[in-house]
Formats: structure tokens, C-alpha cells, sequence
């Protein structure tokens, strides 16, 4: 569609060029087409726009004078728009000044954006500034990327930003950066949803009970609603997912400890001396309880000289085989204490089998539980996974098929500083290497600034939403190979909008997400909850009182435990006085007033 006509003004170059127009303001990030004799039609992406109302008075874009315009038969009188736009395809010599621009058809962006087939990709939004085209875009492409306004979901506007998948191949890894509130979470779900539609395995890591995906949105079309409850399984740390104990080498026994302490140098020397492979933990805790008894009364014996201090078999058989292998008693103590603190986690209930095997069916696993239990069971969960697929591709081993991992508060599990968490390692591993395997990172999170730096630099595709730190902002116009201008729009980004760099793109794009299919979790207003359920617990109250009309005040106290029963809670008399009071307010009961007291009466 060829509108906006306007003409080239100012001062021209090769990379940024002034336009101005007197029929419509310019739309940020929209897509006009200069007619340039020298270079035939450049496509280009409008980046600031303006209006100035009146030429004579107004300092002009450079190069720029109201004898030039008026030249083009603009009535400098009345207001004009004005834009800056940057030129998408390289050239070597300047645009010429007054050539014609009109607006850029789809056929023509689409050739920019190079969308693969619908089918083959992950629909992800719309791109910003291409609202106009709406009309335009094939019959198969105009509603795949409905919008979220106001509560509902509504028709696309724009043309779709689709994800070829299968370039993940040779540009892996995903990063979403947003502070809170800045649509973060909405995009992660969009993006998993769109990966559960394509049936690729995914394990994700779900420290607020945000990932589930049981309703529709609000106002989709019958066409789009999507059946995801069978697409997905959860598991809960500590109920059926887990680490099976006998399961454990001494490496991966050595690092789950390490997220309950550090170990010493004696520690964990005693724990690698003491702990065979196949032990059960309560074996393991007896070995090392006993050892410390043995050396205790040995010591004790020698002190005291007492030849009565008698050791049990299996202690005696312990000191004879440990005695010179570990440091000491005290060491012995505090690795215990770790035992007991690793126990107490529930980490070693259930195993990882569930996991495995709906994986293996294509679905998405999310594993819930607190973030500390999270990193412990990530660290063993993704290197098992791995060295599963691993394990097929290299050796034709059992099959495991390729999947992304997805970890919410990202910056928690690899960390840029600080403790160096195993979990980080691994990350670190998959990023570097894990690309020819079929295994992809998806790392999400609130400070990029916090995030392995390593790990950064391995995110190919980036999502980045609002951001207000200046730390965080200058690591997403480093990573996100941002403009200037993108930078300081990121404060300000609307919920759910975004800009996606990516290898598998030609270029920045400022997108705003589709609306999830499906709903999220804890969206209720805190205060409305709130307001709910006390209305509720005072109309139930309300109900039972009106059996026990009439009600006299002085003798409450003998009905109360009648009405606590019937209320299924206890309650106090002023409970009852504040509910009595309410129906009396809106007219329901009457009350009387006598020497006995208030009755309350229907």
C-alpha cells in the first residue's frame, strides 16, 4: 500500500536521512520506501518522528529551509511532519535530496524480515510499525498473532515476527531481559507455547508457580484456542521428583553438598573415602556417625586410660579401615551436620524418571519447589539430560531426544559473582558446547548486569523488555546490539513490548508479544482476592445467623458454640455483633433494645 507521500529534505548521507510529509504523521518504527534515482528503492525503518507546526518559526533538520519547502509545495503555514529514518541497505554514496518516499507494502517489507512459513516457525508477536499492513498479509498469516488489550485477547494488527526453529541449530540459546512488570514472564509463556504446539521437549524451572497452562485466554477465537493440558507434566521437588541417592558418583554427591555448605579440604576427603556408589544415605550417615563415635572413644580410652570403653564391631571395622584415611572427629561432626541439613531438603525423594520419560513424549516438564532446591536439582537434572543426549548422538546410545532448558531468575543459577555454584558450570558447558547435541538454553531474568558474563555472550536470540537500571541497559545495547535511541526508549517500553536481536534475523525489530493462549496463574488483584473472601466469610456468617433469629445479646454466649459449629470455624461474640450489625444496616433483621439486652429478630 503506497501512502504517506513525502520527499527527502536536509542535508543527506548514507545511513540517516530526514523526510518530511504534510498528509500524516509518521509512525515510529514504521517502514517507508525513498525513490532514489541514484540507488533505485531504498526500504527504510522510521526512527524518531516529529510535527512542527509552523516552518518560518521552527529550527529545521539540517540542511533544511522554508524556501526548500516550500519549493515542494508544502504550505509551511500549517504543520508538517518530519521524520529521521535510517536506510537498511548499505550504500556507498549519498541518498538524493528530494526524492519522493512513499510507504512500504508488505511485499516489500516481507522481503526485510524474510518470515519462513507459518508452520515451520514460532509466531512470536507483531513487529512495531506495521500496523498498516494488516490488510494486507496473506489469508494464512492474519490472525496468528492476536493481541492482549485490556483483559481480552484481540485481533492481530501487524505483521508477525516468526522464529524459524530450526536456526536454533546453528544460533542457540535464548535470553529475556525485562524488569518487573515489563511483560518478561508474558513472553517466556508465548515462547514456551509456541515450542509445546511444535511438540519439542522442554524442561523448565518454575521458582513463582507461574508455568501452567490449563485455561484459555479471554476472547480467543474457537480457531485459536489451544489444548496444552496435555502437552505439559509437574513435578514437585521433594514429592515425585527427586535424586535417586544410589544413583550418585562421588563428583555429584560432592556437589549437591556444596549447595547446603562448602566443604572443607577434610570433609570432603572423608566424604570421598567413606562413600561408595550404591550406599543408601542412611548407610552413609551411619558410616560417618559411627567413624566419629569409634574415634571418639578411642580418644576417650586413651585419655582416661579406661580399658572398659568397649567399641562395636562395626565401629571397630571402621576404624581399622578409615583411622588413617581421615582427619579427625571434628571433621567428621560438621560433615554429619551436612547430612543432615542435604536430608532435610527432601531432595532424595523420588527420582528423575517421570522427568525423563515425559520428555521423551515431546511434552514440557516443569519442576517447582524453592530456588535453593531448584539449583540442586537443576544441577543434576540438566547434567543427566545431557549426558543422555550426549550419550545417543556420539555412542547410538538410548534415545534422547534434543530440548530446551528454560530457567527463570536465570542471574540466581549462574550468577556474573559471587559463589561458584555448580549449576553455573554446567550452564556454562551447555552454552559453549551443546549446540551440535540439540540441547538450547533459555535464560530469563530481572538483572542482566547479574548474569554470567560467559553465558551472555551465548545468547544468540535476545528479548529485551523494559529495563530502568543503567547497568542493565548498557548490557542490553551491548548484547542486544542496540541504537542510541532503542537504549533510551527502554525505560519507557509499554508491558509485553520488546525489542529481539537475533543471529536469525537481519536486524533489531521492535515487537509486541501476542497474547498467551492460555491463561496465567495468580492474575487475581491481591485486593480484590482479598475483598472476596472476606465478603464471602461474613455472607456465610450472615446465612447462619439468620437461622438462630431471633438472637438476644445476653444470652450469645450459650448459642455460640452452636453457631462456630454450624460456621465450620471458630468465632468470637464480636464477630457475631459485627455481622448482626451488618444485617440490621442493610435492613435484613430488625433489633429491639430491652433490659435483657439487644434482639435481633427476621
Amino acid at each position: 500500500m503506497k501512502m504517506n507521500k513525502g520527499y527527502v529534505i536536509g542535508i543527506t548521507g548514507t545511513r540517516y536521512i530526514n523526510i518530511v510529509s504534510d498528509k500524516k504523521p509518521y509512525v515510529q518504527s514504521e517502514y517507508v520506501i525513498i525513490k532514489d534515482e541514484l540507488h533505485g528503492d531504498l526500504i527504510c525503518e522510521v526512527k524518531e518522528t516529529s510535527i512542527i507546526p509552523f516552518a518560518e518559526d521552527t529550527i529545521l533538520p539540517k540542511g533544511c529551509t522554508v524556501n526548500m519547502l516550500n519549493a515542494l509545495k508544502f504550505d509551511t503555514s500549517r504543520p508538517l511532519f518530519f521524520a529521521k529514518v535510517k536506510v537498511l541497505k548499505e550504500i556507498s554514496s549519498p541518498v538524493m535530496p528530494c526524492s519522493y518516499v512513499v510507504g512500504a507494502s508488505y511485499e516489500e517489507i516481507s522481503k526485510i524480515i524474510g518470515n519462513a512459513s507459518h508452520d515451520d516457525c514460532m509466531t512470536i508477536g507483531i513487529i512495531k510499525g506495521t500496523e498498516h499492513s494488516q490488510s494486507e498479509l496473506p489469508q494464512e498469516i492474519q490472525n496468528v498473532a492476536p493481541l492482549w488489550e485490556k483483559g481480552l485477547a484481540v485481533h492481530q494488527e501487524g505483521i508477525p515476527l516468526m522464529l524459524n526453529y530450526h536456526s536454533f541449530r546453528e544460533y542457540p540459546h535464548i535470553g529475556a531481559f525485562g524488569s518487573s512488570g515489563s511483560g518478561k514472564s508474558f513472553g517466556l509463556r508465548v515462547i514456551i507455547e509456541e515450542l509445546m504446539k511444535l511438540n519439542i521437549p522442554i524442561l523448565a524451572f518454575d521458582p513463582h508457580m507461574e508455568i501452567k497452562f490449563e485455561d484459555s485466554m479471554n476472547g480467543l477465537p474457537d480457531e485459536l484456542k489451544k489444548n496444552f493440558k496435555d502437552k505439559y507434566d509437574e513435578f514437585v521437588i521433594g514429592e515425585n521428583v527427586g535424586i535417586k541417592f544410589t544413583d550418585l558418583n562421588v563428583s555429584e554427591l560432592i556437589t549437591l553438598f556444596r549447595y547446603v555448605d562448602d566443604l572443607t579440604e577434610p570433609q570432603k576427603n572423608a566424604l570421598e573415602v567413606l562413600y561408595e556408589k550404591g550406599d543408601s544415605f542412611e548407610h552413609l550417615k551411619n558410616k560417618i556417625m559411627s567413624l566419629k563415635g569409634a574415634l571418639d572413644k578411642e580418644e576417650q580410652r586413651h585419655l582416661s586410660k579406661n580399658k572398659n570403653i568397649q567399641l562395636t564391631p562395626f565401629e571397630t571395622d571402621l576404624l581399622t579401615t578409615y583411622k588413617n584415611k581421615v582427619s579427625g572427629s571434628a571433621s567428621l561432626q560438621a560433615l554429619l551436620w551436612k547430612c543432615i541439613s542435604l536430608e532435610n531438603t527432601n531432595i532424595f525423594v523420588s527420582d528423575i524418571s517421570e522427568v525423563k520419560r515425559s520428555m521423551k513424549k515431546g511434552k514440557l516438564a516443569v519442576i517447582r519447589g524453592d530456588i535453593n532446591r531448584l539449583k540442586m536439582i537443576a544441577s543434576y537434572l540438566i547434567g543427566k539430560l545431557y549426558k543422555a543426549r550426549r550419550y545417543y548422538k556420539d555412542e547410538n546410545g538410548e534415545f534422547f531426544p534434543p530440548f530446551f532448558a528454560f530457567l527463570d531468575e536465570a542471574h540466581n543459577f549462574a550468577p556474573a559473582e559471587g559463589k561458584d555454584l555448580p549449576i553455573r558450570s554446567i550452564l556454562r558447558k551447555i552454552g559453549q558446547e551443546a549446540r551440535k547435541y540439540g540441547v538450547f538454553l533459555g535464560l530469563s531474568t530481572q538483572r542482566p548486569r547479574s548474569l554470567d558474563k560467559t553465558l551472555l555472550a551465548q545468547l544468540n536470540t535476545k528479548f529485551i523488555f523494559r529495563l530502568t537500571d543503567q547497568q542493565d541497559m548498557e548490557v542490553a545495547k551491548v548484547e542486544g546490539n542496540l541504537t542510541d535511541e532503542e537504549v533510551s526508549m527502554l525505560p519507557d517500553l509499554p508491558s509485553g513490548s520488546c525489542y529481539v536481536s537475533s543471529a536469525i534475523l537481519n536486524k533489531t525489530y521492535p515487537v509486541r508479544f501476542r497474547t498467551t493462549f492460555s491463561k496465567a496463574p495468580n492474575v487475581t488483584d491481591p485486593f480484590d482476592e482479598l475483598k472476596g473472601i472476606l465478603s464471602k466469610e461474613i455472607n456465610d456468617l450472615e446465612t447462619i445467623l439468620l437461622d438462630f433469629m431471633p438472637i438476644n445479646t445476653m444470652r450469645l454466649g450459650s448459642q455460640l458454640s452452636d453457631i462456630s459449629q454450624r460456621y465450620n470455624k471458630n468465632i468470637s461474640i464480636n464477630d457475631v455483633l459485627d455481622a448482626l450489625k451488618n444485617l440490621e444496616s442493610q435492613g435484613i433483621i430488625n433489633v429491639k433494645a430491652s433490659h435483657l439486652g439487644k434482639i435481633y429478630s427476621k
